[in-house]
């Protein structure tokens, strides 16, 4: 199962998903040093086939 973890939650739950297993990154990740859009984040999750997890 693939995760992608929302700018309002720890980037520290991307690390422990990872440490149980888990395909997860925070959106921090995918910074561009610009504010990430939810559009855009529910376009990288179609692309990779991830779950977007919002808080």
């Amino acid at each position: 199962m693939k995760f992608i973890i929302d700018e309002q939650l720890p980037f520290l739950l991307a690390e422990w998903l990872q440490s149980k297993g888990y395909d997860a990154i925070h959106v921090s990740s995918l910074s561009t040093g610009n504010q990430i859009s939810d559009s855009f984040i529910f376009k990288y999750a179609g692309k990779t086939n991830g779950y977007y997890q919002r808080s």
